[in-house]
């Protein structure tokens, strides 16, 4: 669609272009047109629209101008066009209807569309926290369960066997962890008393949704604080927090943050991690297979690295596993990867016979915050599925 309304207005564009004596003002005119889009896109339309709704507004706008260009055509052309712009109309007015009746909450701002739904019926209803077509973390309604980890986070998931051989590794039987990614806090539901659970997120409305929405946040038994900012740059700053693990878990979607993803990036999370700490990184994802540069990044840190693919109903669906919510189940597949230092870590009871060994990595650089290293492993197909 996208790419029919660039063809459509560059190729009307190109058509209106004036005598040459005009071109300066023609050229200026266009460049501005330009940047106001931009803005329009990046600023405007977090003010003024609650969802991800201007493709379906500029479609509208773009078949409705088609059928006013057609206006002096003949008849079978202009009642095609108008069939069109009234079709296009009635497609984005229902989807934009659809969208904001079956959500309990539409909210929006620089950072994204966040929706929140209330699925299924009592008691076994849950909450769920939406970003586009991805789901970040849900949350059961009923009274006695919403202490219940459930998503992608729940009790045979990766994150759950990593922190329960932690807690056995700990004299006190008290963990410290970091969790870069808030979401609607489901990882807190794992805190018991004498724990300290941090969390590291970018987004202020997410953590305006996690405190009112869902009660990871607040019925946790640890010592829950969330630092709001770039969770690299936070964790640049912070001193050591002798994070017994680590987990990241911002990679849901096609919007990867790759600066997450850097060897300097896992020297920064390997500096808050105490000698026994774990590193986890989630990446249950419908777009992008992160495991070859996980992998290579293993290798270069000296890391053993291995995967726990969770997938509590037993379904070997792909879309399930990489995040798309093709039915409505609380628990979803996850895809969890574990780092130690500590080449024993991993053979552990309950670990032992989920955790797989990463395919070993291709030729090529892990990536680095240097961008042309990064274009060498996409180049060598590091980031190809």
């Amino acid at each position: 669609m996208l790419f029919c309304i660039c063809l459509y207005c560059h190729g009307e564009l190109a058509a209106s272009k004036p005598d040459p004596i005009y071109l300066t003002t023609f050229y200026i005119l266009v460049a501005l047109g330009g940047a106001l889009g931009s803005l329009a896109g990046s600023v405007l339309a977090p003010l003024v629209l609650n969802g991800d709704f201007e493709m379906l507004i500029t479609l509208t706008a773009i078949a409705a101008m088609f059928a006013w260009q057609r206006r002096h055509d003949v008849m079978i052309s202009r009642a095609l066009a108008l069939g069109l712009a009234v079709v296009t109309m009635a497609i984005s007015v229902g989807k934009i209807s659809y969208e904001i009746h079956r959500s309990r909450i539409l909210t929006r701002n620089f950072y994204s569309a966040l929706r929140i739904v209330d699925v299924g019926s009592p008691p076994n209803a849950w909450r769920r926290m939406e970003h586009g077509g991805i789901e970040h973390g849900s949350q059961y309604l009923d009274l006695e369960r919403r202490r219940e980890p459930i998503s992608y986070y729940g009790r045979s998931s990766g994150v759950a066997l990593a922190l329960a051989r932690q807690r056995q590794l700990s004299p006190s039987g008290h963990l410290a962890v970091g969790i870069v990614g808030l979401g609607a806090g489901a990882i807190a539901a794992y805190g018991e008393s004498g724990d300290r659970f941090r969390f590291y997120e970018i987004n202020p409305r997410v953590l305006t949704l996690a405190h009112t929405e869902f009660t990871y946040l607040s019925d946790s038994q640890a010592n829950v604080s969330v630092a709001l900012g770039d969770a690299r740059l936070v964790l640049e700053r912070e001193a050591p927090q002798a994070y017994d693990a680590l987990i990241v878990d911002a990679f849901s979607g096609d919007a990867i943050p790759i600066h997450l993803l850097t060897r300097e990036a896992v020297q920064v999370y390997r500096n808050h991690l105490t000698p026994s700490g774990v590193l986890l990184f989630h990446i249950s994802n419908r777009f992008v297979d992160l495991q070859p540069a996980l992998a290579r990044l293993a290798v270069e840190e000296g890391l053993d690295a291995r995967y726990v693919y969770d997938d509590p109903d037993g379904d070997t669906g792909d879309d399930s596993e990489n995040g798309a919510e093709e039915e409505d189940t609380p628990l979803s597949v996850s895809t969890w990867v574990l780092m130690a230092a500590d080449k024993s870590w991993m053979s552990a009871p309950g670990l032992l016979d989920r955790a797989e060994a990463l395919e070993p990595p291709q030729p090529g650089p892990a990536w680095t915050d240097d961008f042309n290293n990064i274009l060498s492993a996409i180049r060598v197909g590091e980031l190809s599925k």
